[in-house]
């Protein structure tokens, strides 16, 4: 049994699941990963598990390659709700106080499961051309993902989309509305981007 969960650094999921495997040992082989990000990451880690399982892959085979490929996953996100990653523990509440106050929209990465601040920006224009600058930093991606908030943003969406397309025309862009879980997190009205850099294929094994 493959267990793939969401950060360590962001739930008690993972360290539940290691438990659990600890209790069945002997009975049934478990391998619990830390996929060290969320959300749409955590999904496309999945998909590719999966796509691995359907070419006939052994379960072990499958976990080296889904531990070779989170080093290849990368998340930011960008929120205008500080409080709610105050309530999460991320920030301390004059952080957020303040960065609401002067209506700052800041940018966090999600890196190896640790969420850091990367940059500042005053509207959703200036994160678009962030992020734009952030996809173009890669050689090859096998996977580009934005997330949106609630309510979406179609005209980013589209900026993003025909960016994407243009530096990266075969690979996959998919649109996503933010889930709860990461809703709950860093707030409803927050945006993000999640990209898997392509791997080479002495890296897949």
């Amino acid at each position: 049994i493959l267990v793939i969960l969401t950060s360590a650094s962001l739930n008690l999921a993972f360290q539940n699941a290691l438990q659990a495997a600890d209790a069945l040992k002997g009975q049934v082989n478990v391998m619990v990963v830390d996929s060290q990000t969320t959300s749409v990451g955590l999904g496309l880690l999945v998909q590719s598990a999966a796509e691995a399982v359907a070419q006939g892959q052994s379960a072990t085979d499958v976990e080296r390659m889904v531990r070779s490929l989170i080093p290849h996953i990368y998340m930011m996100v960008c929120t205008p709700g500080l409080s709610y990653m105050y309530h999460a523990g991320f920030l301390d509440q004059a952080q957020a106080f303040v960065g609401e106050m002067l209506g700052l929209m800041p940018i966090f990465t999600i890196e190896e499961g640790q969420i850091s601040a990367v940059e500042k920006v005053r509207n959703t224009r200036n994160l678009v051309d962030f992020m734009q600058e952030f996809v173009c930093e890669f050689d090859e991606l096998q996977h580009i993902a934005f997330i949106q908030s609630v309510p979406g943003l179609t005209h980013e969406a589209k900026l993003m989309r025909e960016h994407a397309q243009n530096c990266f025309p075969q690979s996959p862009f998919s649109e996503h509305t933010i889930n709860l879980p990461l809703a709950t997190l860093i707030g409803p009205r927050s945006i993000g981007l999640v990209v898997i850099e392509k791997l080479e294929p002495a890296h897949r094994h």
